[in-house]
């Protein structure tokens, strides 16, 4: 697309006002709304964050290059590419949909542009080429991320794998989509913007801060985890320094508070046992799709292989989920229930649990008057009354502690359960370094033994592995194993179609950019 145009995401009246078991969003989300509007006449693009404020391309040398990206197939994919994987309809946590990396991505380019610009008050000096090589490394890391963004790497590696096919596969993608010409054409060579060797405030291995751990975390801190006590919303760029190549906050409070909270996004929502469950389910419920009705955009180009399939969009897949086929009624409706019951278990207890939860971590000293919650929340345990009442997952849900499959002496053979054995996810956290009140830079752990404490807990959660076992009627689990078992024969006859060539990719994303822009402007 080239003309001018506005893109935003307005949450649909049904999401507001639908039945109370739903609990699809947090009346903090339904505020969150974000727009992207380019006027072609002036060149200027305006990104309006929910996090970061607003921002103006267009102004400075290389913006030429940011806005000619912004129009791009690749980057307009992503506008219909889901951060969090579920769709809302098999969403585990309120709030946590409706979040597309398009969203992500163009937060990190202005979070980077207000650090820069701050910096520069405080008088550093950036090269104008050094500042566009950094939006352009955070903009471009993520182009590679499948439909489900780490459904991909998922379906393409196996859960718990090293989630980086869409590392991996990305410069040879960005070389048919056509990224990589336009670098070259404002003299940028594209190794130089996606293979950088030593880690920066950019890119920083965990549990460091990053643009796009901040990024990515602060926009799911303010969906489903109350920050007003600790002013986050009030200015969130403030909470962060550029001190050389590091990432740093301006004070202890602000950085136990963002590391505290981006663990709970990690406990109770991407390793949760109920939501992996529900990726591992998803994951069967795409492969069941696309063995069956392919890509609704992409089967015409004769496109076979699931990892060219895979570069379409969400609304694609979940199309091609929701046809006629194998698994459309008996693991849909399954996935539902699940995901209805795990959303009333935070509604109704959960949320107050993680709220106790953060004012004791936030305190210095334990409190003799109120109920203290001082260890990370057990994901599948309760704490409080309001939790006990509530649960802490659906009740038709069983999951074992293990080691590995092996540990469920009758995994598999279960006449009446449907058994999901599912290894840790690759971990998240985060251990902000911080401004003391003598103005040193301190890691947070090594000044709060009690948040060193909790990083231990938060490690321990997220390393267990779990067989998931899914209680239902023996005719109804016989039938969907044998549907499930087809599916993944199907599914391993695919990969030996041959991989569509260049050209016909291109042609391809070009399509899918198309559907993905059409379904967000107006």
């Amino acid at each position: 697309m080239t003309e001018g145009g506005r893109y935003v995401s307005i949450p649909r009246l049904d999401q507001l006002h639908g039945d109370e078991d739903r609990y699809y969003l947090t009346p903090r989300q339904a505020r969150l709304r974000r727009g992207h509007e380019y006027d072609e006449g002036q060149g200027l693009l305006t990104i309006e964050d929910p996090i970061w404020n607003t921002v103006e391309i267009g102004r400075q040398p290389g913006d030429g290059l940011l806005i000619e990206l912004y129009n791009h197939p690749l980057v307009q994919r992503t506008m219909d590419v889901e951060q969090l994987t579920l769709p809302q309809k098999y969403s585990t946590m309120p709030g946590s949909t409706d979040l597309p990396r398009h969203e992500h991505l163009w937060g990190s380019v202005a979070f980077i542009r207000k650090m820069v610009e701050r910096a520069e008050t405080d008088g550093r000096i950036f090269d104008q080429k050094e500042k566009l090589v950094l939006q352009l490394r955070a903009l471009l890391h993520d182009l590679g991320q499948m439909a489900g963004s780490h459904l991909g790497d998922w379906l393409l590696q196996g859960f718990g794998g090293t989630e980086d096919y869409h590392d991996i596969a990305l410069l040879q993608l960005l070389e048919i989509g056509g990224i990589n010409e336009l670098l070259r054409k404002y003299n940028i060579d594209p190794s130089a913007v996606l293979y950088v060797k030593e880690p920066d405030w950019i890119e920083n291995p965990s549990p460091d801060l990053c643009v796009d751990r901040v990024d990515y975390g602060a926009r799911e801190i303010t969906r489903w985890i109350d920050p007003y006590p600790y002013n986050w919303l009030h200015d969130p760029i403030s909470h962060f320094r550029l001190v050389d190549n590091r990432i740093v906050m301006k004070d202890k409070k602000s950085a136990k508070f963002f590391g505290v909270a981006f663990g709970l996004l990690a406990t109770e929502h991407w390793s949760h046992p109920t939501h992996r469950l529900q990726l591992h389910l998803f994951a069967d419920l795409v492969k069941g799709g696309i063995v069956e009705n392919g890509s609704p955009v992409l089967s015409r180009y004769g496109i076979r292989h699931p990892a060219d399939f895979l570069y379409t969009t969400d609304t694609d897949i979940f199309e091609s989920t929701q046809q006629v086929g194998i698994l459309n009624n008996d693991l849909h409706a399954v996935m539902l229930d699940i995901a209805r019951d795990q959303r009333r278990c935070f509604a109704w207890g959960r949320e107050d649990e993680i709220e106790n939860f953060i004012r004791t971590a936030m305190r210095d000293k334990e409190s003799p008057f109120a109920e203290e919650i001082r260890d990370y929340l057990p994901p599948l345990e309760s704490r409080t009354w309001k939790g006990e009442y509530a649960g802490a997952k659906p009740p038709n849900l069983e999951f074992v502690p293990v080691a590995e499959a092996a540990d469920v002496k009758d995994y598999g053979r279960n006449k009446s359960t449907l058994d999901v054995f599912m290894p840790p996810l690759k971990p998240r956290a985060v251990d902000p370094l911080f401004f003391t009140s003598k103005g040193k830079v301190a890691r947070l752990s090594r000044s709060d033994k009690y948040f060193a404490q909790l990083l231990g807990q938060h490690k321990a959660i997220q390393a267990q592995a779990y067989v998931a076992r899914i209680h239902l009627a023996p005719d109804f689990a016989t039938e969907l194993k044998g549907k499930l078992s087809q599916v993944q024969q199907e599914w391993d006859r695919l990969f030996l179609a041959p991989r569509a060539d260049a050209e016909t990719m291109s042609r391809a994303l070009g399509d899918i950019a198309w559907h993905a822009t059409l379904r967000h402007r107006y």
